[in-house]
């Protein structure tokens, strides 16, 4: 993963949704193989357990802290 500048960081805590997309496209298909394989899932459960966790880092974005990796 990309380091991002503190003004990017800055855009993903005011929930800002072109940051967030920016995050989402690069970490989508990373965490789809992941759960997939590791956990042996079909697609469609495997696309809701991402839905949940993509609505839980949007809901926690506001309390990132801007001083820290997200990798």
């Amino acid at each position: 993963m990309r380091e991002y500048d503190k003004t990017f960081l800055h855009k993903l805590q005011k929930q800002d949704a072109h940051a967030f997309n920016i995050i989402y496209d690069e970490l989508v298909d990373q965490f789809f193989r992941y759960i997939k394989s590791n956990f042996s899932l079909d697609d469609a459960t495997t696309q809701d357990i991402l839905s949940d966790i993509f609505i839980k880092i949007w809901q926690a974005l506001p309390k990132l802290d801007t001083k820290a990796s997200l990798s």
